[in-house]
Order: structure tokens, then sequence, then C-alpha cells
């Protein structure tokens, strides 16, 4: 295992929590969980807790991304490039989006809030 092998992992799960967490594609299923986080017709849903937990979404999408990456190969060769090209692509568009965050507000990409599916710039 190299750093950058390990750096790449690390970033490709943090988009992945991070796009749960504030992506547009997803609203509609975080609403659903969090419905079903504290119904009181089923009890509590610990799956529920653990998607509506930044920190403890995150565990899992660094074992997802690290089987991604290292377990890949073992699906056959295509299948582990696919698997790794998939983690190296999350992960340039993590550090994109960091980048981004650190340029000055004048230069930064604002993403424009979700206008619905009829809206056309």
């Amino acid at each position: 295992m190299t750093l950058i092998a390990l750096l790449v992992v690390v970033l490709a799960a943090s988009h992945l929590v991070d796009v749960w967490f504030n992506g547009s594609i997803f609203a509609d299923h975080r609403a659903f969980l969090q419905s079903k986080r504290y119904a009181p017709d089923s009890g509590p849903c610990r799956f529920c807790d653990l998607m509506a937990c930044w920190y403890c979404l995150l565990h899992w999408a660094v074992l997802f991304a690290a089987l991604l990456y290292w377990g890949g190969p073992l699906l056959g060769e295509s299948a582990g490039a696919v698997c790794k090209f998939a983690v190296w692509c999350l992960a340039a568009i993590r550090l994109s989006v960091l980048i981004n965050i650190a340029l000055p507000k004048r230069v930064r990409f604002e993403r424009a809030e979700h206008q619905g599916p009829d809206h056309r710039p």
C-alpha cells in the first residue's frame, strides 16, 4: 500500500459522504430515511441512524472505497481496473471541490440551488 493509494481512498470516501449529505440527488432518500429514523410504529432504525451520522458513515465509506480499490482486482483484470478508476474519479472530484473552496470568492465556482427538473438556464 502506498501513501498515494491511501490518500486516493480517503478522498474518495470523503466525497461519497459529502455527496450523500450535501448532494441534491440524494435529498429525497435522506428525507425518507430521516422520516423512518424514529418512526413510532417501527421503533428506532439503526440503518437510518448510520445514514444520518457523517462520522459513522465515513467509516463505512472508507471501507467501501478500500474494497473497491484493493479488492476490485479479485473480480478480474478489467473489473479491477474499472473499480480503481471509479475510486480515482471520486478522489479527483473531491480534490477539485477542496481546491474550489480554497479559492478566493471572486474566482470560485458557486453551485446554484436546485431549481427543479424544468429549469432552463
